[in-house]
């Protein structure tokens, strides 16, 4: 049985590895590099009860399998309405399926616990695009923008 929980700090080696293992995938190398302390930062940050933001693992046998952390803000054109986004969202290939739809759900209730009206998912350009359009779509979830990186160079 799968137990979606709040991560706690002994969890930060798993949530560091899986963390890597997402970087990986992200394309986000093409401007930058994986630093470690700084993902410790942004995890304990996170975790750290602020309440604007949450860490929780997926947990299967006493493995952590998955990990997702949001924030909560307020949206820029009316700072009444709470935005819950997702910063990172993460199961090992071998547990994907009904571990990543435990994981998200309680990623937006926890969002909404938090004060969120809405909640913005993203996926990795690329990676598979069409089946996370699908998986999204199913949730409840409309497109709304596309985001676009460019590397500025000095």
């Amino acid at each position: 049985m799968t137990e979606i929980r709040h991560a706690q700090p002994e969890d930060l080696p798993d949530l560091l590895e899986m963390g890597r293992e997402f970087f990986e995938h992200s394309g986000n190398a093409r401007f930058t590099t994986f630093d470690e302390p700084s993902l410790t930062a942004t995890l304990i940050g996170l975790m750290s009860g602020a309440p604007n933001g949450c860490v929780l693992v997926a947990e299967l046998n006493g493995n952590v399998v998955g990990m997702a952390g949001c924030v909560v803000f307020p949206f820029y054109a009316n700072s009444s309405t709470l935005i819950g986004q997702e910063v990172f969202f993460w199961v090992s290939p071998a547990h994907r399926g009904a571990v990543g739809d435990a994981l998200l759900d309680e990623l937006e209730d926890t969002a909404m616990r938090k004060g969120a009206k809405v909640f913005i998912n993203a996926n990795i350009a690329g990676e598979r695009d069409k089946a996370f359009a699908r998986y999204y779509r199913r949730r409840g979830c409309v497109p709304a923008e596309q985001t676009h990186i460019k590397v500025l160079h000095s």
